[in-house]
C-alpha cells in the first residue's frame, strides 16, 4: 500500500494496516465529491461518492496490483493492493 499518507488539496489517502481498505480523509467542503479507482490501464474498478470527512473504501476484492484513486477528476494518488 501507500507507505505514507499522501495529502493534496485538503485530501489525504492512506491504507489500513491489513491492506484491505484505504482511508480517504477530505475537508468538509469536499463532502459529496465523486471518486473513482482505476487500474493502470485506465479501467474503472470502482466509483462512488465521499459522503463523510473520513471515508473507507474496501479493496479486498481487488486483484493484486497498482491502482489510482482520483477525487473529482483532480486529486490523484497511486496505491498498491498486496495479497498475502
Amino acid at each position: 500500500g501507500i507507505n505514507q499518507p499522501e495529502t493534496k488539496n485538503d485530501i489525504t489517502v492512506f491504507p489500513s494496516i491489513d491492506n484491505n481498505q484505504i482511508h480517504v480523509i477530505i475537508n468538509s467542503k469536499l463532502i459529496g465529491s465523486s471518486y473513482s479507482i482505476k487500474d493502470l490501464a485506465g479501467k474503472i474498478i470502482e466509483s462512488g461518492k465521499l459522503n463523510t470527512e473520513n471515508s473507507i473504501i474496501e479493496t479486498g476484492k481487488m486483484l493484486q496490483g497498482s491502482y489510482v484513486i482520483s477525487v473529482d477528476n483532480e486529486f490523484r494518488s497511486k496505491f498498491i493492493v498486496l495479497k498475502h
